[in-house]
């Protein structure tokens, strides 16, 4: 998938796609393939295991963010 594929797809800007791209390069969800104009992202595993791993990234962020989130009892 290209950069621009996935900002069509998610209908984000392409500063969100590079953000978002980056962080799942950074954390090995996705791998890139070449380089300039002819970028593509894929994932470099199997589904299933892609699929165990953005929901534990899910599940970390919703923590991350209960845990900086003020709570008035």
């Amino acid at each position: 998938m290209s950069r621009t594929d996935f900002v069509k797809k998610l209908s984000i800007t392409s500063y969100a796609a590079n953000k978002a791209l980056n962080e799942l390069l950074k954390e090995g969800y996705i791998e890139r393939v070449g380089s300039g104009p002819k970028t593509r992202y894929r994932i470099p595993m199997s589904d299933n295991e892609w699929i165990a791993n953005i929901k534990q990234m899910a599940a970390d962020l919703k923590f991350e963010y209960n845990q900086n989130t003020y709570h008035a009892n």
